[in-house]
C-alpha cells in the first residue's frame, strides 16, 4: 500500500515578527467515515472549521500545521531576496535537506 499527501512549502511572518520557511499540510482530523453522512457526503464544517476534503481516506480542514518534526524550519530576522537564491538555488537544493 503506498499513502499520499500533499505538502505546501509555506513562507511567512512568525508572532515575533521574523520570516519562517517551512513545510505545512493541512490538518487531518480524522477518518472520512466517521464524519460522512449516509451518502457518504462530508458537512461543510466541522468544530468550526472549513472542510477541504479527504486525503488518503482522511478528512483534511483548512488548517495549515507544521506537516512532521523532522522538516527543517528556516527563520530569518530580515527576509533576504539574495540569501534566499542562495540557500535554495537548485545546485544547493540537497544542501536544505540535509
Amino acid at each position: 500500500m503506498v499513502s499520499t499527501w500533499t505538502e505546501h512549502l509555506c513562507l511567512h511572518r512568525t508572532a515575533e515578527g521574523k520570516w519562517c520557511l517551512d513545510i505545512r499540510g493541512y490538518e487531518v482530523i480524522g477518518e472520512a467515515s466517521e464524519y460522512q453522512n449516509e451518502k457518504g457526503n462530508l458537512p461543510d464544517q466541522i468544530g468550526g472549521q472549513d472542510v477541504i476534503g479527504t486525503e488518503d481516506g482522511f478528512v483534511i480542514v483548512d488548517n495549515l500545521v507544521l506537516h512532521s518534526d523532522s522538516y527543517p524550519i528556516y527563520e530569518f530576522d530580515k527576509f533576504s531576496t539574495d540569501e534566499f537564491e542562495e540557500i535554495f538555488s537548485p545546485g544547493n537544493a540537497r544542501n536544505c535537506l540535509d
